[in-house]
């Protein structure tokens, strides 16, 4: 059986600039999700051209319902699917 959850992405292209210069406030998002702020700012550096990039996969629905909460800019949401037998 294949049961819905949500992967959360950010758009790192777009939120690079405004994070480097402290415009936008990560760390309620980090602390949920369970990321460090110095694993964070090596995927940013790393990936700054990308368009997407999934931070966290198949997420459980209390914390997708806290992260939408946050209303960060340049997070979204995919549909994704976790096989349970």
């Amino acid at each position: 059986m294949s049961i819905p959850k949500k992967t959360l992405c950010i758009n790192i292209n777009r939120i690079y600039d405004s994070y480097i210069e402290n415009e936008i406030n990560f760390n309620p998002l980090l602390v949920k999700i369970g990321m460090s702020k110095k694993e964070f700012n090596k995927i940013i550096r790393n990936n700054k051209n990308k368009q997407e990039y999934y931070l966290k996969r198949k997420l459980d629905d209390d914390l997708y319902r806290d992260i939408i909460k946050l209303n960060l800019p340049h997070t979204y949401f995919i549909n994704e699917y976790q096989r349970v037998y």
